[in-house]
């Protein structure tokens, strides 16, 4: 099984918007080796990052491009992207916060792989393990 991180920026994607609107189950940006089973970590970079969500991915990703709904611009929506299903284990109302996840020990590198350069980051089972357990906390 392998871990990976999501990541969005609310400059281009209004994530809080699509978790608040959107079943248990629906498609999602994965990297493209991602296989079925694989755990999602879905975050957001800028202003308010932090971990909003977790899942687990129940198909072989796809190449295509986006729904065009919760983008903010038509062109990002259009560039096609790997997409895979997922199901929902946790959507959180109230994020898990980077300055939060910078005080657990597992966690440090969180602050970089929110902010790096791309949509999709691996992640170390330590590290997918810890963020399970803090999205189990009311």
């Amino acid at each position: 099984m392998n871990y990976y991180l999501s990541k969005s920026n609310r400059n281009t994607f209004r994530l809080q918007d699509y978790l608040a609107t959107h079943p248990r189950e629906s498609r999602w940006t994965v990297c493209k080796d991602a296989k079925p089973g694989d755990t999602l970590v879905i975050g957001l970079s800028g202003e308010e990052a932090g971990i909003y969500a977790t899942a687990t991915i129940t198909s072989n990703p796809e190449l295509g491009p986006e729904a065009p709904d919760f983008w903010v611009s038509p062109e990002e929506a259009a560039k096609p992207r790997y997409r895979a299903d997922i199901e929902f284990s946790h959507i959180r109302r109230r994020p898990i916060l980077e300055q939060n996840l910078m005080t657990i020990s597992e966690l440090k590198r969180m602050s970089k792989l929110l902010h790096r350069q791309g949509a999709a980051c691996h992640l170390t089972r330590e590290e997918a393990e810890a963020i399970d357990r803090l999205m189990e906390e009311r």
